[in-house]
C-alpha cells in the first residue's frame, strides 16, 4: 500500500494546533489504521496538546503486505 500523510512533517516544531490527514491506496487495500501517541486516530483530527507527539499509520492490503509512515513532532504554542 502507498501512504499518503498531510498535516505535519517529521521533526516538525509548530506553535499552533495541527490537522493530520492520511490515506491509502492499494488495488486491494484491506484496512488504514493511525495513533497519535498509541491512541486511536481519524484522518481530520486536529492535535492542540503542547508536547511532544508521535503520529503512526499502517495500511495492510488482502495479501497481508503493509506500509508504515511515522512522523515525531513538537507542539509548543508557550
Amino acid at each position: 500500500p502507498t501512504l499518503s500523510l498531510a498535516g505535519v512533517l517529521d521533526g516538525a516544531i509548530v506553535g499552533t494546533a495541527v490537522t493530520l490527514t492520511f490515506s491509502a491506496t492499494d488495488t486491494h487495500l484491506d484496512t488504514v489504521a493511525a495513533t497519535l501517541d498509541g491512541f486511536a486516530l481519524t484522518s481530520g483530527d486536529s492535535v492542540s496538546a503542547d508536547g511532544p507527539h508521535t503520529w503512526t499509520v499502517v495500511a495492510t492490503d488482502r495479501a497481508g503486505n503493509s506500509s508504515t509512515e511515522t512522523r515525531s513532532f513538537r507542539i509548543d504554542t508557550v
